[in-house]
């Protein structure tokens, strides 16, 4: 969403990206990049990314990310954090209807500052720590630690992130 008109608008790189990492075998998640002002906002984008998803076989987590965007005339400046978890809810309680694991990503700042943690405890988080070892309090299987980082065939700097999953129990493991 547009962080000073709102307008819904698709990554340009969304399909090309989505394509690309099923046909390399890749387990697949997404996010949105919301500037929902109102959690009425945050179902529509909701809604928006399930039609983009819709025939991709994402696996992993649909995530909600909302971002602080200090002096740049954009239309969350001054939102408190009742009302950003209150988006975020709105946002994962349509994909968790769908059937989609949700998941909220942000900074630690805006997490320890501003989200309601304790309001979407029923939530995976993904937590934005650069550095060398995840340092978020509260338990988060996903961790952004570098925003810096090269990767060949790609022009700009990247986010590099882990997501720790757990295997499944199988027979070889009793």
């Amino acid at each position: 969403r547009g962080y000073t008109k709102g307008s819904l608008m698709e990554d340009q790189y969304f399909h090309a990206n989505m394509e690309g990492a099923l046909a390399n075998g890749l387990r697949v998640g997404v996010y949105f990049f919301s500037q929902a002002i109102t959690p009425e906002e945050a179902r529509e984008e909701a809604r928006f990314l399930l039609e983009k998803i819709a025939g991709y076989d994402v696996t992993l987590p649909v995530c909600y990310d909302w971002e602080a965007l200090h002096g740049m005339n954009a239309r969350t400046e001054g939102m408190s954090g009742s009302a950003i978890t209150d988006c975020a809810i709105a946002f994962t309680d349509v994909i968790r209807s769908a059937g989609y694991k949700p998941a909220v990503y942000f900074y630690r700042d805006l997490g320890y500052h501003f989200y309601e943690l304790d309001r979407l405890k029923n939530m995976e988080f993904w937590a934005a720590a650069l550095g060398d070892a995840p340092d978020f309090y509260y338990q988060h299987p996903m961790w952004q630690y570098s925003c810096t980082a090269q990767v060949p065939g790609v022009a700009t700097d990247c986010d590099l992130d882990l997501y720790f999953i757990y295997p499944e129990k199988t027979p070889e493991m009793e």
